[in-house]
């Protein structure tokens, strides 16, 4: 039940970009991405429930629906476009997003990771911590 519902809110919102391990990405169960743009699902239970939810008739049109209204990425609900909107002036944010909400553990950006990507860069002192042993310096 609530497992299921909440993998399902993920994936609406992140796509099955984050999750790993199988061969067809609940994008392309649902039909609403093409094997160039999607990446592969997870094994998991829930991901399985939601598979099977998936090949029915009304979970293929819901998902459908509900991915395209409320992707972060692409959804075309308000609040979403707004953030779109501003994370498209910010570079690195989307990249950030992405490694911040991963779903898969050993996949999720580190705080160092996070720290390097682009998005921080305009906050980085220029030459500190290149030399590998310490960390960025950034402004204040």
């Amino acid at each position: 039940g609530v497992l299921c519902d909440t993998a399902y809110r993920y994936i609406c919102l992140f796509g099955s970009s984050s999750l790993s391990g199988g061969s067809l990405s609940l994008e392309q169960a649902a039909g609403g991405l093409s094997a160039a743009e999607a990446s592969p699902v997870s094994a998991s239970a829930a991901s399985a429930a939601i598979r099977r939810w998936l090949s029915s008739a009304g979970g293929k049109a819901r998902f459908v629906k509900d991915h395209a209204q409320w992707s972060v990425f692409h959804g075309r609900a308000k609040p979403l476009l707004e953030g779109q909107r501003r994370m498209a002036q910010l570079p690195g944010a989307a990249a950030l997003l992405r490694g911040l909400a991963s779903f898969e553990p050993s996949r999720r950006w580190t705080v160092e990771q996070a720290l390097e990507s682009d998005f921080f860069g305009p906050l980085r002192v220029a030459g500190a911590g290149a030399d590998g042993d310490s960390a960025p310096v950034f402004t204040a």
